[in-house]
């Protein structure tokens, strides 16, 4: 497996476990007797937690550059399962927010691999010491992706992230601190990668091996991976209806992602409730929609709970007809 193509390598890493995450979540949705099993969020939870752990500290002391991305893309798909285990209506948008970020971010990292691997005899770190001098676009290539697999922040593994810590930690303090625990290790991986290319004997003179196409296709994959992270609402307006695929799980997502994408007027409503369930409801509602609007960077200046409301006349003080997201009973 060593000895494969980096970038065939990327691609099965990336659309074998994105497809059969996909499945698994449509199952979710179909079968109620299994969406509303007491230990499926719990085994969920246990299965992600445990391949980005073990995948994060597994990378932090391997010394291949094809075995840290082979054990980056087991955490990766670990942050997937882990978003499945959430509130659908929080944990469906964040899956599909990790989708483009992981396609992007293995494919400048196969594409880095490959062409190292071409001047190279092996990837092993001693082979490939130094090579930040002659292969300089590959290796950064190799260190941003890895660094955006890391959650480091401006990248585009960077919001996705932030977002299923913020609410991991709601739910069990101790999963957020093993979730921390395998991020520290995909860190410690993407250093040491970034020691190893970096040094360089002290009198090697900078050099450029990469022909013009490798440059251009690398300078934009990179060039992307500060967008997404950057401007992470550039990504949501073709990832807005997504979640809709999923006839309940994705429901309220879908409705809350087609509202911020059509630029509706966003206030503050004060909302009362009869039961103490329903205010519970009601509060992660206004969680979630803080959330969404955080991630795609278009909500009011105004820091209080949201309820979406749509205006016949670009919310100028006229008559307005206020679509309100009510209390449904799937919820």
């Amino acid at each position: 497996m060593e000895e494969a193509s980096p970038f065939v390598v990327g691609f099965l890493l990336w659309i074998l476990p994105t497809i059969t995450i996909i499945f698994g979540a449509g199952f979710l949705d179909r079968y109620s007797w299994l969406r509303s099993s007491p230990y499926l969020a719990t085994t969920l939870q246990s299965a992600g937690l445990l391949m980005i752990v073990t995948g994060g500290l597994w990378a932090a002391t391997q010394r291949h550059l094809g075995r840290i991305m082979a054990y980056s893309s087991i955490a990766e798909t670990g942050f997937s399962i882990l978003a499945l285990s959430l509130d659908p209506r929080l944990g469906i948008p964040i899956l599909f927010m990790l989708i483009p970020a992981r396609a992007l971010g293995l494919a400048v990292w196969s594409l880095s691999l490959t062409v190292i691997k071409d001047r190279a005899e092996t990837l092993r770190f001693g082979a490939v010491r130094g090579f930040l001098r002659s292969v300089p676009f590959a290796s950064v290539g190799i260190i941003l992706a890895s660094l955006s697999t890391s959650a480091f922040p401006l990248l585009a593994g960077f919001p996705a992230r932030l977002a299923l810590w913020e609410n991991l930690s709601r739910v069990s303090l101790g999963a957020a601190l093993w979730l921390g625990i395998g991020l520290i290790g995909l860190l410690t991986s993407s250093f040491r990668t970034m020691a190893v290319l970096s040094m360089a004997e002290e009198y090697t003179s900078w050099e450029l091996r990469e022909d013009w196409l490798q440059g251009i296709m690398l300078g934009l994959g990179m060039i992307g991976l500060f967008i997404l992270g950057l401007f992470p609402q550039f990504i949501q307006y073709f990832l807005s209806d997504l979640p809709t695929m999923f006839e309940r799980l994705g429901r309220l997502g879908g409705i809350i992602h087609r509202d911020l994408n059509t630029k509706a007027c966003i206030e503050p409503v004060e909302v009362t409730q009869q039961t103490s369930g329903k205010n519970l409801r009601g509060r992660k509602i206004f969680r979630f929609v803080i959330l969404v609007s955080f991630v795609v960077e278009d909500f009011a200046p105004e820091a209080e709970p949201w309820i979406l409301n749509k205006s016949s006349n670009a919310c100028n003080g006229s008559t307005k007809n206020t679509a309100k997201i009510r209390q449904r009973s799937f919820l």
